[in-house]
């Protein structure tokens, strides 16, 4: 029986060194038994041939009940037998026979199998044994039972028997002991190595315990041949057990069907085969209650570090919970993508439907400025003007919140100039300013050739909405509007600074102007007007364009907005010059306006007429459709939202005809929600435009395409 080295300690060693010693002895014993019995006819029969038959009959029977006897009684009863026979031998037969023998063996063993204390009193024994029977031979006269001639009576033989004995059993037991301790304290070492080892791996054992047995899922893992090996006690809970010896050497087929038997064979085949492979699957199932329930599988092979396949894990984690939120959270997607298209669409029919009036009240007050009028009813209707342009902003406001919160808006990329936007800004806020007292300065700095690309309709959102709160809320003072561009290997980086000299924002109001429906106070919104929407889509304009956006503020001192913009430039642009937007000269031009509503046909016909332009009228699809069958044009305003056949299915015609692929068409509605435009594209119109619109911007987008 092979040992383990690994849990060998010094009494083991003794034990089986005893018995080896003790069984060899007892052969040896038997041996020399017999050939002292067949002694007998010529030395006749001697004591201790009696005393060498019990010696032996007790080994025999110590060597049957071995196991039951601890071998250090065994050692002890081999050494004393040994002792006796040496002094035994010594008695009878003096030098010449083995009693040496016998006493050296004594003494050696008794320090390998016993302790050192009983191997050195053997040793002082054995030597006290020699020295007596030399006393006895000088002293005495004594005489052995055989003559063994006269070297084994003289007194120098014994002595040098005597000192022989001492020196190389003290060499013996030198190195025996020496050994032993050794032994000792190599076992001692083990001993303690096996105890630390034990303590870390029962260390190991709980945490690894711990954490199985506390995950949130069931864990099972097996051997190479698919035979169950553990498991954690949520899976031992799914399948209605308590132990693990419940489970330990069972296989799938214990358990499950045929059928799902040989799918999970299938994957664990691709499991051994790929020490990489890793299996992941969704399991449908019924619990005991009859309840549905959803489980991710997850099987993995593991491996050695030679690659050697040693077992298979696998894990079952119940994502009923995961799958019921997910299906809650489909369903109110599901709801919210279609409270969110009713909201589009009712966002879409209530622009059409503030639009359309407000364009018609709009386009009346700037025919009417274009007449002749008195001073004060200009005043008037540049007031009510105004209060019109007003009204588009905060429905435009609205309006880009909505679509800018739901990422439909959409940027375009377009050459513009900064320093046109700073005359378009003082054209709008100039009388504001003067009214309030303001001085209201406007700066650009940068080369006059620099022609971004960019959305010059948002950038002018962003200053018009700063500039507006700047006049807003100072009282006193000025305010002071500033662009610096500088180009750097075809980057633009556009810094535009709004300040002024107002009421000034306390610190812990500075995050909450960016709120939407927010003021610093409330006091504010009924004091000085507004949605409290500007600056909330100047925040998010900005970020849409992955600029950035500062603000300092200092109350009673005033507040400084940064906007820091980059863009592609491009070279020199031609454009129409802004002083002569409203000039536009038309003549010649023969233009097409498609509308169901009769004052905004009347509205922009009298626009283009005054502008030069031959205009003529259709109040739906169809009717223009036959028009363009009977006469030519150089352009078509056309609406969108009309009976009979809307604006959507007369582009479709229209593009449709070969004669018409090419004609501008533009338009013309107040249906501008995002995903509206990119279908407007789409179907093939060139641009569109607005409504309410400004006389300036539809002469300008028409000189654009003729």
């Amino acid at each position: 029986m092979q040992m383990n080295i690994q849990n060998i300690t010094l009494d083991d060693i003794k034990e089986r060194l005893t018995t080896t010693l003790f069984n060899l002895s007892a052969a040896f014993a038997i041996i020399t038994l017999i050939a002292s019995l067949s002694r007998i006819s010529t030395l006749g029969f001697m004591p201790v041939m009696a005393l060498h038959t019990v010696i032996v009959i007790s080994m025999i029977v110590i060597v049957i009940f071995s196991k039951n006897i601890h071998y250090t009684y065994r050692g002890q009863f081999l050494c004393i037998t040994l002792f006796i026979g040496g002094v035994a031998g010594l008695h009878n037969f003096g030098l010449s026979a083995g009693g040496t023998i016998f006493l050296y063996g004594c003494s050696i063993i008794s320090a390998m199998i016993l302790n050192f204390r009983a191997a050195i009193a053997f040793n002082v024994g054995g030597a006290a044994a020699l020295i007596l029977y030399l006393v006895f031979i000088n002293k005495l006269g004594y005489t052995f039972k055989v003559d063994v001639g006269e070297y084994g009576l003289r007194t120098s033989s014994w002595l040098v028997y005597i000192l022989s004995y001492v020196f190389i059993n003290s060499v013996v037991l030198f190195l025996v002991i020496r050994v032993n301790q050794y032994l000792i304290k190599l076992s001692e070492l083990q001993k303690a190595n096996l105890t630390r080892t034990e303590v870390k791996l029962d260390y190991s054992q709980t945490i690894l315990n711990t954490v199985l047995n506390n995950l949130p899922f069931a864990i099972l893992w097996k051997d190479a041949d698919s035979n169950y090996v553990g498991a954690n006690k949520q899976f031992l809970a799914q399948m209605g057990l308590k132990n693990l010896s419940d489970i330990a050497g069972s296989k799938d087929s214990d358990f499950l069907p045929n059928d799902q038997v040989q799918k999970i064979q299938k994957m664990e085949q691709t499991l051994i085969g790929d020490r990489e492979a890793k299996i992941r699957y969704h399991d449908i199932f019924e619990d005991e209650q009859g309840n549905r329930k959803h489980r991710e599988i997850m099987r993995i092979g593991m491996h050695s570090d030679n690659g050697e396949l040693v077992g298979l894990l696998v894990s079952f984690n119940d994502i009923t919970e995961f799958k019921r939120l997910e299906e809650k959270a489909q369903k109110a997607m599901e709801q919210a993508t279609a409270a969110n298209t009713a909201k589009s669409r009712f966002l879409a029919n209530i622009s059409h439907e503030l639009r359309t009036p407000m364009n018609g009240v709009y386009g009346l007050l700037d025919l009417c400025l274009h007449t002749e009028v008195t001073e004060q009813q200009a005043d008037y209707l540049l007031k009510a003007s105004t209060s019109i342009r007003l009204l588009t902003r905060i429905i435009n406001d609205l309006l880009d919140l909505s679509k800018i919160e739901a990422n439909q808006l959409q940027l375009e990329q377009i050459p513009f100039s900064f320093k046109e936007l700073l005359v378009d800004a003082e054209n709008l806020f100039r009388k504001d300013a003067e009214a309030k007292g303001l001085q209201l300065e406007l700066d650009y700095y940068g080369k006059d050739d620099l022609v971004p690309i960019g959305d010059p309709t948002r950038i002018s959102q962003i200053i018009f909405n700063l500039l507006s709160n700047a006049i807003k809320f100072t009282d006193s003072g000025k305010v002071k509007v500033t662009i610096k561009s500088l180009e750097y290997s075809g980057i633009l980086t556009t810094k535009i600074y709004v300040q002024d000299s107002g009421k000034g924002i306390a610190d812990e109001n500075l995050d909450k102007i960016f709120d939407a429906f927010t003021q610093a106070e409330l006091a504010t919104t009924r004091e000085s007007g507004g949605s409290g929407l500007g600056l909330s889509i100047v925040k998010k304009l900005v970020e849409q364009m992955e600029g950035l956006m500062s603000v300092k503020s200092s109350v009673g001192v005033g507040t400084k907005f940064c906007i820091t913009l980059r863009h592609k430039q491009q070279g020199k642009e031609k454009r129409v010059d802004r002083k002569k937007r409203n000039l536009i000269d038309l003549k010649g031009k023969s233009i097409l306006v498609v509308d169901d509503n009769l004052i905004n046909i009347e509205i922009a016909g009298a626009i283009l007429t005054q502008n030069g332009a031959e205009t003529h009228s259709a109040y739906n699809g169809v009717e223009a459709i036959e028009f363009l069958n009977k006469q030519t044009v150089d352009l078509v305003l056309l609406d969108i939202a009309m009976p009979v056949m809307d604006g959507c299915e007369c582009i479709k015609r229209i593009r449709a005809m070969r004669s018409l692929r090419n004609l501008p068409v533009i338009a013309l509605t107040a249906n501008v929600m995002a995903s509206e435009v990119e279908t407007y594209r789409e179907l093939g119109f060139d641009t569109y435009i607005p409504k309410p619109y400004e006389r300036a911007h539809l002469l300008e987008t028409i000189a654009n395409y003729l």
